[in-house]
């Protein structure tokens, strides 16, 4: 088990009824509330009677509380379960902070999320409210991604799939997949059904999958810029942006690539042949292909209307409130039809 866990699995054993899990560890989150299910759903009885998932944003969200409160069905308590505490609105929070000074010993009530609401001129921070409400009552466990080392994450998420995973292949792992706790997750899940019957994965199998999925996907949106494809475009950075990368180093990706694309646009203007210039500029063969079509028939952008549009869309990742997935998006299509 995660050491970071132990504190909810003292708790559990210990009879809790109010836990408290939060952070932006998302993945140890979902691991500690798969977790609590499968202490405590077991001893409620019938599930549909007394097993319940509310969302602290939404408008009934403040339900989850009155059915904490609602005697149990053909069982001798409730499981409620609230998901999404960061999006919780005061009157949620009101109802929680009440719940938690005087919770029921019939429900065992989880809170979980990414955090709480950020605290603005004239609002209550709400954190600190409900922790002094959930008082010494229930467990406060906040799960921050930078006291875990991605290391031993992924050699814990290998365990528990049944394989094995050296320390220093799962320092390997991070090198190259960086320290992003959902991306590792994933990606051990994909080396685990790589190595297939095989105990142990390996460097060897770090380093095939993990390079041969990113570089053919990366490769894939480069062949839809290249070819002005803005449905393969979008469907290839969306199978990206489900691998858990970043939106910033995906634009790092598109920007190396667009780079590729300018110095092959170059090339041909300078009669360059295509031997030449794959020589000097490494690209799939059908990548090159669609780019040169392109190039033929409709030109190909400027290098300054490329880069100006690449450095406008680094700088909304970090202040346009559409967030940053979207500037992504919009700037794939924008370079797709690009002239």
């Amino acid at each position: 088990m995660t050491p970071a866990l132990r504190p909810l699995e003292q708790a559990l054993s210990a009879g809790a009824t109010l836990l408290v899990v939060y952070g932006d560890a998302a993945p140890l989150v979902e691991a500690a509330m798969a977790r609590v299910r499968e202490v405590v759903e077991p001893t409620v009885g019938p599930p549909a009677f007394n097993v319940s998932v509310h969302r602290a944003g939404e408008v009934d969200g403040i339900e989850a509380f009155r059915t904490a409160r609602t005697l149990p069905m053909m069982g001798s308590r409730r499981l409620v379960l609230v998901k999404e505490l960061h999006l919780g609105d005061d009157p949620f929070f009101e109802a929680a902070a009440a719940y938690a000074e005087s919770p029921v010993p019939e429900a065992v009530v989880v809170l979980s999320g990414a955090g709480f609401p950020k605290v603005k001129k004239g609002s209550k921070d709400w954190r600190q409210r409900l922790k002094r409400a959930v008082g010494t009552r229930g467990l406060w466990l906040e799960l921050s991604a930078k006291n875990v080392r991605a290391d031993q994450y992924a050699c814990e998420v290998a365990s528990g799939l049944g394989k094995q995973l050296s320390a220093a292949d799962g320092r390997l792992l991070v090198e190259v997949l960086g320290d992003d706790l959902a991306r590792i997750r994933q990606e051990v899940q994909k080396l685990s059904i790589y190595v297939g019957d095989a105990p142990t994965i390996t460097a060897d199998a770090i380093h095939e999958a993990t390079a041969a999925l990113a570089e053919a996907a990366i490769w894939d949106l480069t062949a839809a810029l290249a070819s002005g494809d803005a449905d393969a475009a979008l469907a290839t950075l969306h199978r990206l942006q489900e691998g858990g990368d970043d939106p910033r180093r995906l634009l790092s990706m598109v920007a190396w690539q667009a780079r590729d694309l300018l110095r092959m646009h170059a090339r041909l203007r300078a009669g360059m042949s295509d031997s030449a210039i794959r020589g000097q500029v490494r690209m799939r063969p059908d990548v090159f292909r669609a780019a040169k079509k392109r190039m033929a028939e409709r030109g190909f952008p400027h290098p300054g209307v490329m880069m100006g549009r690449l450095a406008k869309a680094n700088l909304e990742m970090n202040s346009h409130r559409a967030g940053a997935d979207r500037i992504l998006e919009r700037l794939v299509l924008d370079l797709v039809a690009a002239r």
